[in-house]
């Protein structure tokens, strides 16, 4: 990656860092397969591999999601040149697959051996009255963060990328079954630990009481959790929270709780066209929350719960002889790795139980695939999934952070400067290196940063790595002092584009570091 031409030329150290990263989760996937052969562990033996120790199992699915968000802004040679590439990419998913499905199916197994039991970790339905409950009583001033479909290992990137700004844990959380929004959402509510009831309503779509209440949708768990608190609270989407206008904030600075409520995952996943797309917009949500926790944090929030209603598989796409037919009965509703109903017919290729066997009211059954298998649905994606039973659907973060003091004084001193690699930007991958000096003796050794590509006030490009210091889910860079880095650029958006401008912000406080302007752009589309 640090030779010469893949310094000269861009793309080849993207190209690089695509092999090493094959290599990584090839390499994590055997390990996987092979601590699973014959091993006797209960739900919670797997749950600790998959979050904890020295080398947790989560670390695979970071490390896939990250190779193939780049992979798909990497333009592949019409001509022949990245056969050999395609084919690493092929063996990688396919060794990746295998993995995923090794574990879901041990996972369903001692899960359902165990009872549903788990011991020893928190339940999602206990996470508002654990760690949220009392911190509301003694009127601080708080924000509850409920991401859909955010996944322990995106939960552990975004902690990582806060350590400087915050004192904080992350926990492990166990989404309620079947892991999808209506119930993992209502779950999070204050009262949840009394009890769910898994109802039927009409049109063919369940909700689910909580005492007197029934929790169908968004806007009756946003009038549940008002009713319950009796507090002033702001309520708002993650992207109000981007700009938030002056009315926004000065609700925010007068409230005493702050509710917010991401759907881009879940929205994405679901709903995308494009593979390539999805993954690419994934990875924008953990900037956004970083970015959303920060501009609270200015406006007075002192206290932080981030989690979620479930996590995700996304994969390889889910071929035709991996999906089956579902019980059949009485179905109420029907999920790719989930069938909600009554009745029907029992199958090899699922479990089936009782709502009640995992922990719900009600009289409905559940079945669940007992591999990495779908049931036949029409819509939605075949690469996306949740519902069902697997460490990536049901292991959830729960993050907790309190605002430090930061001291920025260092940043009066701190000087970035910029060089552009060629005179002129020919193609959609460019370089420029970044080198960061402090005009005082005692300034930091390292700078948090974050760069940008802008034309006439629009994004329209983004940092795909750096030679060190890249964070690959929120894309800041450490730029280390007196120590060049050659960060790659990625144009996203090239029709009539005539100039750039490259922005350097310091992550924490966003001030302005340094920029360079007017740099030409001519590409042959």
């Amino acid at each position: 990656k640090e030779s010469f031409w893949a310094l000269q030329e861009p793309v080849y150290q993207l190209r690089w860092k695509l092999i090493e990263d094959s290599a990584r989760v090839l390499i994590l996937s055997h390990k996987l397969k092979e601590e699973l052969k014959g091993s006797k562990v209960s739900p919670a033996d797997m749950i600790h591999r998959y979050t904890g120790g020295s080398d947790p199992w989560y670390v695979l699915d970071t490390c896939y999601r990250h190779l193939e968000g780049r992979y798909s802004s990497f333009e592949l040679d019409l001509e022949g040149q990245h056969d050999e590439l395609e084919k690493v990419i092929t063996r990688v998913r396919q060794g990746y697959t295998r993995a995923m499905e090794n574990s879901i199916e041990v996972f369903t197994r001692c899960l359902k051996d165990a009872d549903f039991e788990i011991q020893d970790y928190l339940l999602q339905e206990g996470i508002f009255n654990r760690h949220m409950a009392s911190h509301v009583a003694q009127n601080e001033k708080v924000a509850y963060i409920l991401v859909d479909a955010l996944r322990f290992e995106m939960g552990k990137e975004l902690v990582d990328s806060l350590a400087e700004e915050f004192e904080m844990s992350l926990l492990p959380g166990i989404a309620q079954l079947p892991s999808i929004t209506v119930v993992g959402m209502a779950a999070l509510m204050p009262g949840a630990e009394n009890g769910l009831e898994l109802i039927e309503k009409s049109g063919g779509k369940i909700s689910i009481g909580i005492g007197a209440a029934t929790l169908k949708d968004r806007s009756s768990r946003i009038k549940y959790f008002e009713d319950s608190l009796k507090k002033e609270i702001a309520v708002c989407k993650l992207s109000e929270l981007i700009k938030p206008s002056k009315k926004r904030q000065a609700q925010i600075r007068e409230c005493d709780v702050v509710l917010v409520t991401s759907q881009e995952i879940d929205r994405w996943g679901e709903e995308a066209g494009g593979e390539d797309e999805v993954r690419l917009f994934m990875d924008e949500v953990l900037g956004k929350l970083r970015n959303a926790i920060r501009r609270l944090a200015a406006l007075g929030v002192s206290y932080f719960v981030v989690t979620a209603d479930h996590g995700h598989i996304y994969g390889e796409t889910i071929e035709s002889g991996m999906k089956m037919d579902p019980p059949g009965g009485k179905t109420v509703e029907l999920h790719r790795r989930v069938w909600i109903g009554k009745g029907g017919k029992s199958g090899e290729g699922f479990i089936r139980v009782s709502v009640s066997d995992v922990g719900l009211g009600g009289d409905m059954e559940l079945a669940f695939p007992g591999s990495l298998s779908c049931f036949k649905a029409k819509g939605g994606s075949t690469a996306y999934f949740h519902g069902g039973i697997s460490l990536q659907e049901m292991v959830i973060p729960v993050i907790l952070l309190k605002k430090k003091e930061i001291e920025t004084h260092g940043l009066k001193t701190a000087v970035v400067e910029l060089s552009v690699g060629k005179p002129k930007i020919t193609t959609r991958f460019f370089s420029v290196t970044a080198t960061y000096f402090s005009e005082d003796l005692f300034g930091p050794d390292e700078l948090r940063v974050k760069m940008s590509v802008r034309s006439k006030r629009k994004d329209v490009g983004f940092a795909a790595m750096s030679a060190y210091g890249f964070e690959e889910g929120t894309k800041e860079i450490i730029l280390q002092k007196d120590k060049p880095n050659s960060i790659t650029f990625m144009l996203t958006d090239v029709q009539d584009l005539k100039n750039v401008t490259i922005h350097v912000l310091d992550s924490i406080s966003q001030v302005a570091l340094a920029r360079i302007e007017h740099i030409p752009v001519e590409i042959a589309i």
